[in-house]
This record gives structure tokens, C-alpha cells and sequence, in this order.
């Protein structure tokens, strides 16, 4: 196997990160969690458009997956009350109920077992 040769770049902050050349491997590399979300001018959050989460949940069903099986369920949470319930039980992380977009992935064994039965 060839090995990957790291070169020196910038990101989006002018910070210096090392690439090596493979698109994928540098995502992986220098992907980040956020925890500070977009404001407007009056200090609210910024809102994701149905536009922006129905592309993120079509880019979500195109992520591979066993026999294409999906045995996982996408729960977009978007009541203030569960955002804050799911902040507290998720080892009290506040910026849960802050972010503009929460989806929750749950492992699905139920369709394994059905598409097993048919």
C-alpha cells in the first residue's frame, strides 16, 4: 500500500491542518462536534429551513448500509420540551436543546427480522 504524503493547508478558520490527498480520509480527519450554533442580529438561533433538513435526511438515507437494509429509524425532534428532557438525559449536554436541527438515530432491529421472515 502506498503511503498517503501530508501536506500542509488552512481550514476555515486559517488555522494550519495537515491533508494527505484522499478527500475522504481528511474529512474523517479534521471533521469537528459542534456546540455553538448560528445566531441572527436579535441573538436567536439561526433555523434550518424544511428545505435544508429534507436534505439532510435524504443525504442520511443514502448512507450504506448492510444488504440495504437500513435497520435504523431518523426521529427529528422538534418540540422545545423534548429538546430540553433529551439535553438532561443525554448526560446534561445544554446544547442539545440549543441546536437548530436534532435528529436522533436508533438502531431498528425489528426490520432486520422482518426482512429475515420475508
Amino acid at each position: 500500500m502506498n503511503e498517503q504524503v501530508c501536506t500542509k493547508a488552512v481550514d476555515t478558520c486559517g488555522y494550519p491542518v495537515e491533508t494527505t490527498g484522499n478527500a475522504v480520509l481528511d474529512t474523517l480527519e479534521h471533521r469537528s462536534s459542534t456546540r455553538a450554533f448560528a445566531r441572527d442580529d436579535d441573538d436567536r438561533p439561526v433555523a434550518v429551513t424544511d428545505e435544508q433538513r429534507a436534505a439532510i435526511l435524504h443525504a442520511a438515507s443514502r448512507a450504506p448500509s448492510a444488504g440495504a437494509m437500513m435497520m435504523y429509524s431518523i426521529v427529528s425532534i422538534r418540540e422545545q420540551a423534548t429538546l430540553d428532557r433529551l439535553a438532561d438525559l443525554c448526560d446534561h449536554q445544554p446544547f442539545i436543546a440549543k441546536a437548530p436541527l436534532v435528529l436522533v438515530f436508533l438502531a431498528d432491529c425489528r426490520r432486520w427480522l422482518q426482512a429475515y421472515k420475508a
